[in-house]
């Protein structure tokens, strides 16, 4: 169920379904996994998890998810 870009709503997975400037530029249109803006399935595409690694503290963890492309890393704090 591709959407056009223009026509993306809320809630819908906006995953570029394009690879060519010249293609018709559509977004994935599935459901929306809680907190992300992609499905379930384009979320898995995009994001790299890596393990959970023990902080000096000993009772702090800190989860990094890191997109594809060498996009910034977002570092998420966990409290144990």
């Amino acid at each position: 169920m591709p959407v056009p870009f223009m026509k993306a709503a809320e809630g819908q997975c906006r995953f570029p379904l394009w690879e060519h400037p010249a293609e018709r530029k559509l977004y994935c249109g599935k459901p929306v996994k809680p907190g992300s803006s992609f499905c379930p399935a384009c979320h898995n595409r995009v994001y790299i998890r890596v393990a959970m690694r023990p902080v000096a503290t000993g009772d702090l963890s800190v989860r990094r998810e890191r997109k594809r492309d060498d996009d910034p890393v977002e570092l998420t704090e966990v409290f144990a």
